[in-house]
């Protein structure tokens, strides 16, 4: 199970901030983001398109996602067509079911 809750930290341990700079940045804004959006030149078919929606509706609605692996591939690279290194290697760790870099962080990167 996913758990769209989680923070994002800066590479200081600190939790990131949306930008308001108030609300945390948690793993269900950034998967939100990469769903309802497109990267510059991408082009989407429409069942992809479906697809990402259902997605997006499951990762508002729930706090914890059951994905499976092929889901799981896809949201790293859609996160990684939206995002900068920062964001996209935490939530690669954490879609992965590792820890990322706040409190709880190993070293499993």
């Amino acid at each position: 199970m996913f758990d769209v809750t989680q923070k994002l930290y800066d590479l200081h341990g600190k939790v990131l901030l949306e930008d308001d700079d108030k609300t945390p940045l948690t793993a269900r804004k950034i998967l939100e983001v990469a769903l309802i959006t497109r990267g510059q030149r991408e082009v989407q078919s429409i069942e992809e398109q479906v697809e990402r929606f259902k997605l997006a509706v499951r990762v508002t609605t729930e706090d914890e996602l059951d994905l499976t692996s092929e889901e799981v591939v896809k949201l790293k690279n859609w996160v990684a067509a939206r995002s900068a290194p920062l964001v996209t290697g935490q939530m690669a760790l954490l879609l992965e079911g590792k820890k990322g870099l706040g409190p709880d962080a190993t070293d499993e990167m």
